[in-house]
């Protein structure tokens, strides 16, 4: 796996190789709602509690992406951010978030986790990774055993920045 991507200017890009990443964003909507389990220790936010998702189910190769945040100070309303994902095919996927910022994810094919990263196409985003799994799931051992393989597939494409587990979230 580690053959067919390598970094080029601070991100990750697809090589001609053809076993890229196999799992669509589509497959990912089953996966229903999500939990943040780690993300890059430069991009934690202080004040946030915990970080959960989910992907509508597609239509016509497009879904909805939804992004909640929740705050250590429950007083503050949850934020949700929300995106348009467009498959592209071989696990990539082209993604827009509320202002047309361009991203394109590419997803690594590890059973039972989210396992992604993400290049910014324009200026005002930025690239990312992250490990997300099943709310309820998130202390199942072979969950564990997902979560580990999957930093090990995102160092092996090129991810130079630590992860960092964070609180995972509970409920719904």
């Amino acid at each position: 796996m580690a053959t067919d991507l390598k970094v080029k200017t601070g991100c990750w890009r697809r090589r001609a190789g053809r076993r890229v990443v196999d799992r669509f964003f589509f497959q990912n909507s089953e996966l229903g709602h999500l939990t943040f389990y780690s993300v890059p220790k430069a991009d934690r936010t202080p004040g946030i509690k915990c970080v959960k998702g989910y992907v509508d189910p597609p239509c016509n190769k497009s879904a909805d992406a939804h992004t909640i945040y929740y705050f250590d100070d429950t007083s503050i309303a949850p934020l949700q951010q929300d995106w348009k994902q467009y498959d592209e095919g071989n696990g990539y996927v082209k993604e827009l978030d509320s202002s047309n910022n361009v991203f394109h994810l590419y997803y690594l094919n590890v059973d039972k986790v989210y396992c992604y990263y993400r290049c910014a196409a324009n200026t005002a985003g930025s690239d990312f990774a992250a490990v997300a799994v099943t709310i309820g799931t998130q202390h199942d051992p072979d969950v564990l055993k997902a979560v580990a393989e999957c930093k090990k597939r995102l160092k092996a494409v090129g991810l130079c920045v630590d992860l960092e587990d964070i609180e995972t979230c509970t409920e719904y």
